[in-house]
């Protein structure tokens, strides 16, 4: 996923600049597709005096919340789901912590995926049928999920 920004969104802060890391730039805000999940990743990455701090990144997919998390290490990190009103079949867009993870086969042969949140919603990709066979392939097993 792409997320857009112009020129005009970028924050000019001559400090921020000086701290920033080679390459990086602040907006004040970004364009999201309208049409597709957003992947929310809040990670607990260690700050070196042994305490930790949270770093929070928004991904295409799943599969790549759990890439980043696998590279990374972090001490505990959460992934949430934004649904934009064309996936919750109501007005509004929803949020929420993933808390399981289901793949399997759907009854035409594709892949699906069923997501479970921590309110007991449920959400299936790419059909609104669950999988059959399905393997966990995420659990949420963090302390800030609680």
């Amino acid at each position: 996923m792409n997320f857009r920004a112009n020129e005009q969104w970028r924050v000019k802060d001559p400090i921020a600049d000086l701290l920033a890391l080679s390459g990086e730039h602040r907006y004040r805000m970004v364009e999201l597709l309208l049409h597709v999940p957003v992947y929310i990743l809040e990670m607990a990455m260690p700050d070196g005096d042994g305490a930790s701090i949270w770093q929070r990144f928004m991904l295409d997919t799943v599969d790549d919340a759990l890439a980043v998390v696998e590279q990374c290490a972090p001490l505990d990190f959460v992934i949430s789901m934004l649904l934009p009103p064309t996936h919750t079949g109501k007005r509004e867009s929803y949020l929420g912590m993933v808390e399981e993870v289901k793949e399997g086969v759907g009854s035409n042969g594709n892949r699906l995926r069923c997501y479970t949140f921590r309110d007991g919603r449920e959400y299936f990709e790419p059909d609104d049928e669950p999988p059959c066979d399905a393997r966990v392939i995420y659990r949420s097993a963090s302390s800030a999920a609680a």
